[in-house]
């Protein structure tokens, strides 16, 4: 396809995605709120009721507009590779549904939701290591290492890594959505530039920014609606599909930095896969003036959060907007990143 009716498809895919949510999601907060599908706001101070469990909606929303593309590209591997994309999205965002609704504990969940890779695995083996390329590039390294088979145990891992990640990050109002907005910008935006074009990481993140577009405007301070682990996982499942079958995995690293060091603080400082609700303290604790401020219990989780609120108490739009702004400041290093890249692979 070329460059133009990519991007061309890009905007459709965006609008429509925009489109669906903006019609679902309010309906989907009424009726998760009328079946008491709800979740208590722990950082304010009336502790109001929100509801829980809203990240059906970018589930359904996702892989319904990837039908879309489908329909609509003439090239068989892109076609599996959205195919594969909505079966990856798909069992994560069940298994965060499951763990929503009855619980699978913390070391259940980074296993089973690894195993939502399978479909991404399993295509891979019968098309001939055309769906995701066991080769990434490495900046100031040009055409970069091949480590085929080391790739092929590193794709479950980074599935979890990515899902876990983005679960973790969402401690309060936008602080994942706002995020995750800019990641799936920054993505869209790397595969257009990326040398070729990486067609399926266009067409996937082009839904994927119109589905956290929207999401936002809900989930941002004051939130109407809560994502779940069905959102977050499918979330973060979606954002490892796309990094390994758009040739993406370095740029996302970068891009999603502040994710994955929330993550790794917190999986050290804990040591190892805990429940938030099974924490003995919390990181923050909400003052009588309504801002947060982070806590000084040794035992409590290092948290990004609690890092940021080092200095000094903060209300709960700044925490997310301090988490927004190192997001942009990263994704402007992640263009910087490929660019850098592709610029050395095609001199040398």
């Amino acid at each position: 396809m070329e460059p133009i009716w990519i991007c061309f498809w890009a905007v459709i895919l965006i609008i429509v995605s925009i489109v669906l949510m903006r019609i679902i999601q309010p309906w989907l907060i009424k009726e998760l709120r009328a079946k008491g599908k709800i979740g208590i706001d722990v950082h304010k101070l009336d502790k109001p009721e929100v509801a829980e469990m809203g990240g059906i909606s970018i589930l359904i929303v996702a892989c319904t507009v990837a039908v879309l593309p489908i329909i609509f590209t003439d090239l068989v591997i892109v076609r599996i590779q959205i195919i594969v994309f909505m079966g990856v999205v798909g069992i994560a965002g069940i298994i965060g549904l499951i763990d929503d609704l009855y619980g699978l504990g913390s070391k259940m969940k980074p296993l089973l939701v690894a195993g939502a890779s399978i479909p991404l695995l399993i295509a891979n083996f019968v098309y001939l290591n055309q769906i995701f390329y066991p080769w990434p590039d490495f900046p100031l390294v040009g055409q970069g290492f091949n480590i085929d088979y080391l790739y092929w145990i590193l794709v479950p891992i980074g599935i979890a890594m990515a899902a876990n990640a983005v679960n973790m990050i969402d401690v309060v109002n936008g602080s994942m959505s706002g995020p995750c907005v800019i990641i799936f910008g920054v993505l869209l935006i790397c595969s257009l530039l990326k040398q070729p074009v990486s067609e399926v990481g266009v067409l996937l993140s082009a839904i994927m920014f119109g589905v956290m577009l929207i999401f936002y405007k809900y989930n941002r301070f004051p939130a109407k609606v809560f994502s779940g682990d069905v959102g977050s996982l499918a979330i973060g499942a979606a954002l490892g599909a796309i990094a390994i079958m758009g040739g993406l995995e370095v740029v996302t690293i970068v891009v999603a930095m502040p994710l994955i060091i929330n993550a790794f603080q917190i999986l050290a400082s804990v040591r190892g896969f805990v429940e938030g609700k099974k924490h003995k303290s919390r990181p923050s604790i909400v003052k009588s003036d309504g801002t947060i401020a982070a806590s000084t219990d040794n035992k409590a989780p290092l948290t990004l959060m609690r890092i940021i609120m080092a200095k000094k108490p903060l209300k709960e739009p700044e925490i997310a907007r301090n988490f927004t702004s190192l997001t942009i400041f990263c994704g402007v290093l992640a263009i910087i990143t490929l660019i850098l890249t592709d610029y050395i692979k095609f001199t040398l």
